[in-house]
């Protein structure tokens, strides 16, 4: 397990604080710890002021983070944790083990929507929609992304507005330049 550390003096107050960084399974950071004094012993956690910690699956995804505002990650330490589809079929992942949920600390689901099988977003992995709880909830926001995946119509539901960078223009984006930098967001209340 790897392990780095790096001094940072606050620039106002003059104090120094220590920032310890634990490499988890296949290189990933496992946890990063903040000590509020200079210390020597980076395991000391009388002295810990914040933390975060992830958790990983067997494919390296996070599947949990943990953070701490006060002091190390425990048992009663608020979390978000990430879904991923993960049916296979002769040891194939159907969905590419791709981001399927993600839960909130207060409990409130987020579904990622990758529309029908076969479709453009489900073969690029592209979320097509963002839905509340599960697939048939409230509908957050729907993507029309080009074939790169750059986004060119955002449509929330909840509040009704529409960011369209497309704008009707056939085989060109009005809201883009020719580089693909965005020119003018003309956001819509309404879905129209």
């Amino acid at each position: 397990m790897a392990r780095t550390r790096q001094q940072v003096r606050n620039r106002s107050s003059h104090e120094t604080t220590f920032i310890d960084r634990r490499g988890g399974k296949g290189g990933r950071i496992a946890k990063i710890t903040s000590h509020g004094n200079q210390t020597d012993d980076p395991d000391n956690t009388s002295d810990v002021e914040n933390e975060v910690v992830y958790t990983y699956n067997n494919l390296s995804q996070i599947t949990e983070s943990e953070q701490s505002h006060s002091g190390v990650v425990g048992g009663s330490t608020t979390s978000v944790q990430y879904g991923f589809y993960t049916s296979h079929t002769s040891g194939v992942y159907n969905n590419g083990v791709r981001l399927q949920t993600v839960t909130y600390p207060n409990g409130r689901i987020v579904y990622y929507g990758y529309s029908g099988t076969d479709t453009l977003y489900d073969r690029l992995h592209q979320t097509k929609r963002l839905i509340e709880t599960d697939v048939n909830g409230t509908r957050l926001v729907d993507y029309d992304r080009t074939g790169s995946g750059m986004a060119v119509i955002t449509d929330y539901t909840v509040p009704d507005i529409k960011l369209d960078l497309f704008q009707g223009t056939s085989g060109t984006y009005a809201g883009r330049d020719r580089f693909g930098r965005t020119i003018d967001q003309p956001g819509r209340s309404g879905s129209a």
